[in-house]
């Protein structure tokens, strides 16, 4: 790797441009956990309930 190459990938501004855009990635890793625990927790309040009109109503 050239001279030049390793101090850009040193550089104090890209290190913090890949710290933010790691700390974006979490937040959106949390973001859709969150949001697909929502939908489990739908899934599972309405299998608990009884079915209208079903097979053995």
């Amino acid at each position: 790797m050239t001279t030049a190459l390793e101090g850009l990938i040193q550089s104090p501004q890209l290190v913090r441009y890949d710290e933010q855009i790691r700390d974006l990635l979490v937040a959106e890793q949390q973001r859709r956990a969150a949001f697909y625990a929502q939908i489990d927790e739908a899934n599972h309040t309405l299998m608990r309930q009884p079915r209208i009109g079903g097979r053995g109503a």
